[in-house]
């Protein structure tokens, strides 16, 4: 059973249960119908008429009394109830009897005649600290206190979070204080934060300050998400030496927005983590200029690389204020990090390429190459393969242009180079994609005299997985050496086909 559910819903579904199974009863019938339009002057006789019969007197009796305390026919309702205790004591309506004639009751009635478990008491009790919470909080404090039963007393805790009693402030703020068990405590702690007002986080402010337990310390910490005042907060953290308290709090300013609060903080912080914590959490509060800041001004490059990878989360960063970031900074871990966010920030690969040229870092040079390759940027590699002095950088170039299948711009880079290690690897390139104009290409340019050229031609269409290409250049091979080199390249394709056809030749 939910006790949370109001004595008015748990009415409600009982009587859409109690409609299916007696619904050949005229009168009480009509009583139900009476009772849904609040009619209970007319409920009350209705009911009264169905409880002369035996099948339907428990639930008409119930009924009867629930119909006869809405119009303040308080003592006969009592009665009634009273009655069908004594003759049904162990029926179906007995235990709802009872919570309804302890809601009825008097404060010294209730200590003196009823036996109520705790979980009918505290369904009973809920609906006096929705309409009376100064007779009704008194009697949560009592329950929970008395009770042994863990459940009940979490329940009760939270009908103290949600009741609107100042009482209940004070209540949970002692309790805090003496309670033993962990569990409850906690419980405790998020039923005063959720009462969301001036006095309860002032009350978990002090908690704050007198506990030593950093469990507990870190359970009032989420609390604060209840509230709208993070000052609090930033008071709390400026006063804490605990590393991980502190990143809790800084982590639930993001979550708050608290950017005027996290902004300040940017000057304070010493500790490294704190500091990344901090840029997290202005990137989740949607903070780019204190971000920039950190990644412009920071002489922590751990701080700046972490600056750098929040700004891409960020919708208001453009890749223009990365490449001028890049610009300033000398420090070349920092200067690869910008390098990764190229990508998904759509820089141009014309900006890239101006870097490219500057740089001098191979390492940086190599990867700024490989952006401008992933952004199809084939003119800036084209243009920079020409302006290029380094061999290895040259080649991979080369490489990239294969990858993106730039025909064109081999085929002029093949026909400008004499360097033979060029020429191989541009046929290298050709080899990476399988199309027809490429087989071409390559076939062409086994025409040469130049044995090197031929055996890379060889080997390209074996990348390829070229064989038919292979036989073509076998037909018109004469030089013994090239043949016997077709032929070990063929073998290694293994295939059958291939093999009984040269053997068809013979």
């Amino acid at each position: 059973m939910n006790i949370f559910k109001k004595t008015t819903l748990v009415v409600a579904i009982s009587l859409s249960i109690i409609s299916t199974g007696l619904a050949q009863n005229s009168s009480y019938e009509a009583g139900q119908k009476a009772l849904h339009n609040e009619n209970y002057f007319q409920a009350a006789e209705k009911f009264e008429q169905a409880s002369l019969d035996e099948k339907y007197r428990q639930a008409s009796w119930y009924w009867l009394a629930y119909s006869l305390y809405k119009i303040k026919q308080n003592n006969k309702a009592k009665g009634i109830l009273k009655e069908l205790l004594r003759l049904y004591p162990t029926g179906n309506w007995a235990e709802t009897a009872e919570v309804l004639l302890f809601e009825h009751s008097k404060d010294e009635e209730r200590s003196q005649e009823f036996k109520l478990n705790d979980e009918l008491r505290l369904i009973a009790i809920e609906q006096l600290v929705f309409n009376n919470p100064e007779k009704g909080i008194p009697l949560v404090t009592d329950l929970l206190m008395k009770t042994k039963d863990l459940e009940i007393k979490r329940n009760a805790l939270h009908l103290l979070g949600v009741s609107d009693s100042s009482k209940a402030s004070s209540f949970l703020y002692n309790y805090i204080l003496h309670e033993q068990n962990k569990a409850l405590k906690n419980s405790a702690v998020q039923m005063l934060s959720l009462r969301n007002s001036k006095e309860s986080f002032e009350m978990l402010t002090e908690l704050y300050r007198k506990s030593q337990d950093n469990k507990l310390k870190s359970t009032i910490i989420q609390g604060y998400i209840h509230s709208d005042d993070p000052d609090q907060l930033v008071r709390l953290l400026k006063g804490e030496k605990n590393v991980e308290l502190n990143r809790k709090m800084i982590q639930l300013l993001g979550v708050m927005g608290a950017n005027k609060q996290l902004a300040q903080l940017r000057n304070t912080l010493k500790e490294v983590n704190l500091q990344k914590t901090l840029i997290q959490s202005l990137a989740i509060s949607g903070d780019s200029r204190t971000i920039k800041q950190m990644a412009e001004n920071s002489k922590n490059k751990a701080i700046q690389i972490q600056a750098i990878g929040s700004l891409v989360m960020l919708d208001d960063i453009s890749g223009e204020y990365m490449i001028g970031l890049y610009k300033k900074i000398t420090d070349q871990a920092v200067k690869r990090k910008l390098i990764s966010t190229f990508v998904s920030l759509d820089v141009e690969p014309k900006l890239v390429l101006k870097l490219l040229i500057d740089e001098t870092n191979k390492q940086n040079k190599k990867d700024l190459l490989n952006v401008i390759q992933i952004a199809d940027g084939n003119k800036e590699l084209f243009e920079f393969y020409q302006i290029a002095t380094d061999v290895k950088l040259k080649r991979e170039v080369i490489h990239m242009l294969g990858i993106n299948d730039q025909y064109e711009k081999l085929n002029i880079l093949y026909k400008q180079t004499s360097e033979i290690e060029n020429k191989k690897e541009i046929l290298h390139a050709f080899a990476i994609n399988n199309s027809k104009q490429n087989t071409r290409f390559l076939l062409n340019a086994y025409g040469t005299d130049n044995i090197e050229i031929k055996k890379m031609v060889i080997h390209s269409f074996l990348v390829q997985d070229n064989p038919d290409a292979l036989l073509v250049l076998l037909e018109n091979e004469t030089g013994y050496d090239l043949k016997k080199e077709i032929i070990q390249t063929l073998s290694y394709m293994d295939s059958d086909v291939i093999i009984e056809k040269l053997l068809q030749e013979q």
